[in-house]
């Protein structure tokens, strides 16, 4: 009997140092950086609505999101709109980064030392709580944390080539690109003056008679308007335009001939254009002549206001190689690079053929550079719409 009681408290004690041994172990395993990566689940990063990134210059970056998802950039006084598509690109990087070294005891306080010397810091957060904090440092190719007490190099197949760059990058790069996303319902006009017959900066016209919209032989410019619940039923009858018509439409048409009916899929094609419209800070671009102002009034808010230029770039000509990587035109006595010093001003500079510099007027005031890619969906001639019918 008393054999019998020995051996099951033995077994007992058996089972407690197993279990115990497992925990420490575990324990040792977690204190040693090997048990799991510093990663957020997906869950946790639709959470985050706080990121303060301290960068190794002592530069703080806050990021606040908002009520409605936009996020607000704060740094040193000064706050501004955060593009969120860059935001959330930064926060998956912590879902799809990993552990690629841990150091051993000499490399780890090499490292933690560096991380004082040179490191910033990051917190995430979800409210009150604390999601990720952790110390950092770009060490050549090698991006260390300090977290938990130990320090690592990570990895991220998240933008391979480019991820660390969300740790060092200026201002610029977070600020939203995003400058305009109406849905053509909540447009209610569109005007565009070509420069040709503009007076001024400010797309005020010349030589209108009496009553006009555009001037005389501006058979470019347009203002394209959503009328009235009122006005649109008027217009199936001719009385409101300056010719009848045999159909009904809910926007009206303005150009140098008169006031035209513009067919609702017609419009509601053009307005679609305005939807998701980024532009590319201005950097060191030089401004040509003027082309043309457009107007943007939604139905809601302020009208946005984009005065367009041609962006200059230099004409100097390129170096033509062959196969063997040799410039054939220099072994045959043709000049290959033209001195800009030695040119005139005029022939010094040239468009560029890609983008334009567009000064921006609104709730926010910028000049920036746009790719005539969108431009072009926004900025169109009279004569794209289809004509008034005679």
């Amino acid at each position: 009997m008393f054999a019998s009681k020995t051996l099951k408290k033995l077994g007992v004690w058996g089972i407690v140092l197993v279990a115990v041994s497992f925990l420490a172990m575990a324990v040792y395993r977690r204190w040693d950086g090997s048990v799991r990566d510093p990663v957020l689940a997906p869950g946790q990063i639709a959470k985050a609505d706080k990121i303060l990134l301290e960068r190794p210059d002592g530069t703080v970056f806050r990021f606040d999101r908002k009520s409605d998802g936009t996020w607000l950039l704060r740094v040193k006084g000064e706050v501004s709109p955060a593009d969120p598509s860059r935001i959330l690109d930064f926060l998956y990087v912590f879902n799809f980064w990993e552990i690629a070294r841990v150091p051993d005891r000499q490399e780890s306080r090499n490292w933690e030392d560096f991380i004082d010397r040179q490191g910033g810091r990051l917190q995430l957060k979800s409210g009150i709580r604390t999601l990720l904090d952790f110390a950092f440092a770009r060490q050549g190719d090698l991006f260390l944390i300090r977290i938990g007490g130990r320090s690592y190099a990570m990895r991220s197949v998240w933008k391979p080539s480019a991820w660390m760059d969300f740790f060092s990058d200026a201002p610029e790069a977070w600020r939203n690109r995003l400058l305009m996303d109406f849905a053509y319902t909540e447009i209610r006009s569109v005007e565009v003056r070509y420069d040709t017959f503009a007076a001024d900066g400010q797309g005020q016209s010349h030589a209108m008679e009496e009553g006009a919209f555009f001037p005389s032989g501006d058979t470019l410019s347009y203002k394209l308007v959503l009328l009235d619940p009122v006005d649109a039923e008027r217009s199936s009858d001719g009385s409101a335009a300056n010719r009848p018509d045999s159909f009904s439409s809910r926007y009206r048409l303005y150009v140098e001939s008169g006031a035209f009916p513009c067919p609702d899929a017609e419009a509601e094609n053009y307005l679609s254009a305005f939807t998701q419209i980024f532009f590319d800070p201005l950097a060191d671009a030089k401004m040509g002549k003027r082309l043309y102002s457009l107007t943007i009034e939604p139905l809601q808010g302020e009208p946005v206001r984009l005065s367009v230029f041609e962006k200059l770039v230099p004409a100097v000509s390129e170096l033509f190689f062959d196969g063997r990587g040799v410039d054939a035109r220099a072994q045959a006595g043709v000049p290959t690079r033209v001195d800009s010093a030695a040119l005139s001003p005029a022939d010094a500079w040239r468009p560029d053929i890609f983008k334009a510099v567009v000064v921006c007027r609104g709730s926010q005031e910028d000049t920036v550079q746009m790719p005539y890619v969108f431009l072009d969906k926004m900025a169109k001639r009279a004569s794209w719409f289809v004509k008034p019918r005679p």
